[in-house]
């Protein structure tokens, strides 16, 4: 599995895997077979997955460097071809009020108009490939991060990078604090640690470490409620810590 998207009264959710698949599960406890469906139509490994705001489409990308769009009946409505997309894997999405994101490991962010689904910019800051985005509440930012060890976090309304935080080590995954523009950053390396910067004031908040680990970092996330931040790692566990703003 390489993504999971919910929904925010935490009801159903989105999964991809490299078995080419997106499914659809509904996360009612007493439900004895929660899969409510499977979306098939990639030719490769699927690596992101994100419901638009009222969770009418969904957007995925693949390793078949095609974004696609789908309802939640599984039917795929539109697919981005490489003249239009990325020239490479796709490896993240992301969708706001106004638009969605991709991004790829041709170490390029493009945003889309969500109404068109025509591309309007391209951010090339990036210097390799990117495997990480997130979008900050009421959509005021989105940060990006990947292979080149920097976390970029764009103004979407401006289209310009407003600031970088150099990290550690390669960045897998992203996620915004659901009240605060504090950004969560996992790093993959071996002792892998969760970033978390205070995205207005371009500052860091936090390192939060694994000791004694030989894991890799793979995703983070934080609680709705925005008062822990969860943390999965190679060897099967999650970690969660409690911050205080």
């Amino acid at each position: 599995m390489c993504s999971v998207h919910g929904m925010n009264e935490g009801k159903f959710a989105l999964s991809c895997s490299w078995d080419r698949t997106v499914k659809l599960w509904d996360l009612d406890p007493d439900d004895d077979d929660p899969l409510i469906r499977t979306f098939i139509g990639h030719k490769h490994q699927v690596n992101g997955v994100a419901w638009s705001p009222d969770h009418r489409i969904i957007i995925t990308a693949s390793c078949d460097r095609h974004l696609k769009l789908w309802n939640n009946l599984g039917e795929c409505k539109y697919t981005f071809h490489c003249d239009e997309g990325h020239n490479d894997w796709t490896s993240a999405v992301a969708f706001g009020d106004c638009f969605a994101l991709s991004a790829g490991w041709d170490g390029v962010v493009k945003l889309w108009n969500s109404k068109t689904m025509k591309m309007e910019w391209e951010m090339k800051c990036h210097t390799a490939p990117v495997h990480a985005l997130a979008l900050s509440p009421e959509d005021v930012f989105f940060a990006s991060g990947g292979a080149d060890r920097t976390v970029l976090v764009t103004s979407p309304k401006d289209r310009k990078v407003i600031h970088g935080f150099d990290v550690s080590g390669i960045i897998r995954s992203l996620d915004f604090h659901p009240h605060l523009q504090w950004l969560a950053a996992m790093i993959e390396s071996p002792g892998a640690a969760v970033w978390v910067f205070d995205v207005e004031n371009r500052a860091s908040v936090a390192t939060l470490t694994v000791q004694d680990s030989p894991a890799h970092g793979l995703s983070v996330a934080w609680e709705p409620q925005g008062q822990r931040v969860f943390g999965g790692f190679s060897d099967g566990a999650i970690h969660v810590w409690r911050m205080k703003a």
